[in-house]
């Protein structure tokens, strides 16, 4: 994750992320696989698309 990703949680950008797993998803309008990150400020799982 070389450009960060901003935290929705605790608001701040930065590059500090630990991958936490990931996850199909076939959801009519998404599909793909889903990746879950946990934030290293903060702990909050934010889940990103992957194409």
């Amino acid at each position: 994750m070389s450009d960060g990703m901003k935290c929705h949680e605790c608001g701040n950008e930065h590059t500090d992320w630990e991958k936490d797993g990931e996850h199909a998803v076939n959801s009519g309008s998404h599909q793909g696989i889903v990746t879950r990150w946990e934030c290293g400020i903060c702990g909050e799982i934010t889940e990103a698309g992957r194409r």
